[in-house]
């Protein structure tokens, strides 16, 4: 991978653009075929509410889903297989460096002249005192995971993204 800078993600090579480009017709292949949204709520509830909300229900780490079937397949696509490439800057990962080494990742969920607030889906919010902190950053990184629908069996992969079409 070239690096494209410290702002953005890496530029991709023509192979891994290639690569890329076959995940995305593969999976608009899987959203084509109409999955069963029903079970795809479910796979929704498990994969998806742990740092999302929609219709109220979820968590509160990235942004809220309520009408993301409205926009489109490739938008879809585009955020679950390549969540780091076009994300909006409150969703980047936050990392804070310790004095003592240790490195926390998370959403900055607060930023105060006493302290810096770090939130993890399942996890309490981890306050780290301003004094214990050596370095801060936002990386160029999403918290989304990569690979989500690649954990899915083809079957699950369509029945998700039926379910995610349906929220308008």
């Amino acid at each position: 991978r070239r690096e494209r800078g410290s702002d953005g993600p890496a530029l991709l090579t023509p192979a891994e653009a290639a690569a890329q480009e076959e995940k995305f017709r593969r999976y608009r292949a899987l959203a084509a075929a109409g999955g069963d949204p029903a079970r795809g709520r479910e796979l929704f509830a498990a994969l998806c509410l742990a740092c999302h909300q929609q219709a109220g229900q979820g968590a509160q780490v990235g942004p809220a889903l309520d009408g993301v079937g409205l926009t489109g397949i490739e938008a879809l696509l585009r955020t679950l297989l390549t969540p780091s490439a076009a994300m909006e800057s409150a969703y980047r990962t936050y990392r804070v460096v310790t004095r003592d080494g240790t490195v926390h990742e998370g959403f900055l969920a607060a930023d105060t002249a006493e302290a810096l607030v770090l939130r993890l889906p399942g996890a309490p919010d981890r306050r780290i005192p301003r004094g214990e902190v050596r370095t801060a950053a936002y990386l160029a990184r999403s918290l989304m995971p990569e690979g989500l629908l690649e954990g899915l069996a083809p079957e699950q992969a369509s029945d998700l993204l039926a379910h995610l079409q349906s929220l308008r």
